[in-house]
C-alpha cells in the first residue's frame, strides 16, 4: 500500500524517519558477518530515502534498494545514493522480481517495521522472493513492533505530538498516531491517524492521513520464516542490538 503522507508530504515524513544513527546501525549489522565472509551486497527494503543503503555504500558494499514512492527517489539520490540504476521503485513483494538474474544479497534489510505495509499473505511471499535473492551464509534483518512498548503506547490516553529537532525555519510536530485507531475485526491490521502540524511566519499549516498498519510480532515472524526453512534469532536480546535498535526487536533470519 502506497501511503498518501509518501506522496504529499514525502519531505516531511523523511524528517520524521531521520531520527536514528545510521552509521552506528549499519556497522552494527555488519558486524554480525563472520570476517571469513564479510557482507559484500546489501538491499534495503521500503528504503524511503535509502539513508542505511547509503551508508553501506560508503563501506564500499553494492548497494540496492526498493521502495514504491517515485517521490522518495529522488530524495534518496539527493542523499548520496549513487547507483540511481539500483533504486528499484516497487511493490513489495513483487519488485523482487527487478532483482532476480541481476544480483544476489550477502544483506537484506528490512527496518523500521516495513513488514506493517504488509498482509499475512504478501509477507509470507516476501519472505520466499528474499530467500530466492539470499546468498548461502546471508542474513535478512526485520525490525518489528516491540509488543509491551506499542500496547502500552496505544493504552495511554490523548494524543501525543512530537516536535522534529529541525534547524530550519519551520517547527514541525508530528503525531502518529493522531486519533483513534480503528481495528479490523479479524487481524491485527488498524487504520492509524497521521497528523502533520507545520509552523513557519506566523503560518499554521495541519496535515492528516490515514496510514494502513499490519501489526507483527517478532513470534509471527518468525514463524513464518520457520516454515521457510530459515533460523531465526532475536538480536535485542543483548545490549549491542538494545543500544542500535532502542524500542524495537530485531531478528536475524538466515539459512545455510
Amino acid at each position: 500500500m502506497e501511503h498518501t503522507i509518501y506522496r504529499d508530504s514525502a519531505y516531511y515524513y523523511s524528517q520524521i524517519t531521520n531520527d536514528r544513527d545510521f552509521s552506528a546501525q549499519v556497522d552494527f549489522l555488519l558486524k554480525q558477518f563472520p570476517p571469513e565472509h564479510p557482507c559484500s551486497s546489501l538491499l534495503e527494503l521500503f528504503a524511503g530515502q535509502a539513508l542505511h543503503a547509503i551508508e553501506a555504500q560508503k563501506w564500499g558494499i553494492d548497494a540496492w534498494a526498493i521502495d514504491n514512492s517515485k517521490e522518495m527517489k529522488p530524495l534518496a539520490i539527493e542523499g548520496g545514493f549513487s547507483e540511481p540504476a539500483q533504486y528499484i521503485l516497487g511493490d513489495l513483494p513483487g519488485a523482487i522480481s527487478e532483482c532476480r538474474g541481476k544480483t544476489m544479497f550477502d544483506c537484506i534489510l528490512c527496518l523500521y517495521h516495513g513488514f506493517s505495509n504488509l498482509s499475512m499473505h504478501d509477507a509470507y511471499n516476501l519472505i520466499i522472493n528474499l530467500k530466492s535473492i539470499l546468498n548461502p551464509g546471508g542474513r535478512i534483518f526485520v525490525e518489528t513492533q516491540n509488543v509491551a512498548l506499542l500496547m502500552d503506547r496505544l493504552s495511554a490516553p490523548g494524543i501525543r505530538m512530537e516536535e522534529l529537532d529541525n534547524s530550519g525555519d519551520e517547527v514541525i510536530k508530528y503525531a502518529w498516531p493522531g486519533g483513534p485507531i480503528r481495528w479490523d475485526p479479524y487481524s491485527f491490521t488498524a487504520d492509524v491517524p497521521v497528523q502533520l502540524i507545520i509552523s513557519s511566519s506566523g503560518s499554521t499549516r495541519i496535515r492528516e492521513f490515514i496510514s494502513q498498519e499490519h501489526m507483527y510480532s517478532a513470534e509471527n515472524l518468525l514463524f513464518l520464516a520457520s516454515l521457510l526453512g530459515l533460523e531465526g534469532r532475536v538480536l535485542t536480546d543483548s545490549s549491542p542490538g538494545r543500544n542500535s535498535f532502542p524500542g524495537s526487536v530485531l531478528l536475524e533470519l538466515s539459512y545455510s
